[in-house]
Formats: structure tokens, sequence, C-alpha cells
């Protein structure tokens, strides 16, 4: 006598897309397009362009493309083994679970240099459907463009009202600047809107004056580098923790980083110069301490 314990659709995909807000649910195809240009290796700039309008939603990047097999085993899965050696996605879910809080009408395309696909998502047809499959419209020869693209209609409306909105644009731009600070510096350009988004100003030198404290370990496969002290700009002061060359927290000055505990007094005003930087580092993304929106650390790691 077996008892039936799979989960439905409808129920499962609405506590997916809970739980992320809309901004974080657009980085998290961003993410998509960066370890593309990870795995791929390249050394020369790529691009990652995004539009977005009341009507419709398409991020595309020239990062490599995703092959056949992946894409046919891992990508479309909900949930993973692990992610790719020193990734950005790590629990399996993040594409889809941006692509469901956008909208119900989803076009993914992809070109690695060797094949060609495309698959066409109606969530709500779907969701009447038996099984957990998707199934690929197309399938061709390689036109060699190295591309990735994600075209999104039927919005929600609470996407749409975002999407109209000027601040969101302006504030989606900074997001983007802040966390990907070093990808937009040294790896890909991405635009919104057709506006080429700068890194954040950002200067992780300290004064000469004043030698920062700094700090390296290694753990259970995890890298860890520590720079802390009085810094020049008194902008935004705290912590600054990156996994894996994503910013996390940006001017973090709780108890999540330890102010206020353990004899460190709380943060005051007086420590406007204080910054500290942490680059948290491993080929397994699955021990990073990040939470599974990428927007803050798990204090209990």
């Amino acid at each position: 006598m077996l008892i039936d314990a799979s989960p439905t659709k409808e129920l499962f995909l609405d506590t997916l897309i809970r739980d992320v807000n809309i901004t974080d649910a657009i980085l998290d195809l961003v993410d998509n397009a960066i370890d593309g240009y990870t795995r791929h290796g390249f050394e020369e700039r790529r691009s990652i362009s995004i539009e977005l309008s009341k009507s419709k939603f398409l991020i595309h990047d020239t990062c490599g493309g995703i092959d056949l097999e992946s894409a046919r085993k891992e990508i479309f899965r909900f949930g993973v083994v692990k992610g790719e050696k020193h990734s950005l996605g790590v629990y399996g879910i993040g594409l889809k679970r941006s692509m469901f809080k956008l909208g119900s009408i989803i076009v993914f395309e992809s070109d690695d240099g060797d094949k060609y696909f495309r698959v066409d998502i109606d969530v709500e047809e779907w969701k009447k459907q038996e099984g957990w499959n998707f199934t690929f419209s197309e399938i061709d020869e390689s036109k060699n463009r190295f591309f990735t693209k994600v075209f999104i209609r039927k919005l929600k409306d609470e996407v749409k009202r975002e999407f109209e909105s000027n601040r969101f644009v302006n504030e989606l731009e900074q997001r983007i600047s802040k966390t990907y600070h070093i990808f937009i510096k040294d790896r890909v350009d991405i635009t919104v809107n057709g506006i080429k988004v700068p890194p954040y100003d950002l200067e992780i030198a300290f004064s000469e004056d004043v030698e920062p404290a700094y700090k390296e370990m290694s753990f259970d496969g995890i890298d860890v580098k520590l720079i802390a002290g009085a810094h020049p700009d008194y902008k935004e002061p705290g912590w600054y923790i990156f996994c894996n060359d994503r910013m996390i927290v940006s001017g973090e000055r709780t108890d999540k980083t330890g102010w206020g505990s353990r004899g460190v007094p709380v943060y005051h005003p007086k420590f406007n110069r204080f910054k500290g930087f942490a680059f948290i580092e491993s080929d397994d993304p699955r021990k990073l301490p990040w939470t599974t929106a990428k927007n803050g650390i798990d204090k209990d790691s």
C-alpha cells in the first residue's frame, strides 16, 4: 500500500516563486549567463543584454551557450546534485524559479557552437499535463552564435507594474552594478534597456598610512580572504561579502558580520571609516554561505 507523496505542480510552483522578489529573479538569470562565461573559459569580454517592458522580458547573452545534453538532463530539472565548478548556480532552482516568477509564456533558446535548441513553455498548459517533463521545440546544427536567450510574455500583473516603473529599472541597474562589480570590471558588459551598467564605485585599496588587517584561510574546499581597516572613503561603511566573485551583501553592519556580539561593539557612526572585504570562493558552490536567493548570508553556515 503506497502513499502518494508527490508534489502538485500548482503548490510546488507557488511555493517556489513566493520567497524570491522580481529583482532577485532577474539576477538569477544573469547568474546563468555568467556561468556560461565561466564554463567556456573566455578571455575576451562578452555581453548580457536585458530588455523589459509591460509586455515582455528578454535576456540575451553571448556567453557561450548551453550544450544539448545539459539542457536535457540538468538545466530544466528542478534541483540538481551540485552546481558546476566555481559557478554561481547551485541549487538547481534559480533558472526555473525566475522564469515562472516573471510570466507564463516562455521561449528558451541556446547555441553552444555544436547544437542549437529551442524550448517553448506555456506554464498554464504544462500544469495540466501529467508528469514534469518539457519538450524541445527545435534542435538543429549550430549557427556558431554562442548565445542563450530567454524571452518571456504574459507577464504577471505585479511584474508588469514594476517593469513600467522608472524607479524599478533604476534600482535594478544599481543592484546589477553592485552584485556583478567584479564581472563588469573585468569580463562582461551588461545593458538594461540599451543602457550600459557601470561597475559599482568600490575601491578595495586602503590608505598607505593605515595598513589594513589581512587574513587568508582554507578549509573543506573553501578559500577565504579577509581585508579590513580604516578606508579613505566613508561612503557605505561595513562588510562587503563576495561569493565566487558575486557580491552578496554590501555595507553590512549588523550582528550577521559580528557587530555587537562576542565583545565587538555595536556599529556606531564613529566607525564610518571602517570597510571590510570578504572574498569566499569554492569550486563546489553548495559550500558557500549564501541563501538560495543569493541576497544574504546564511548566518549558521
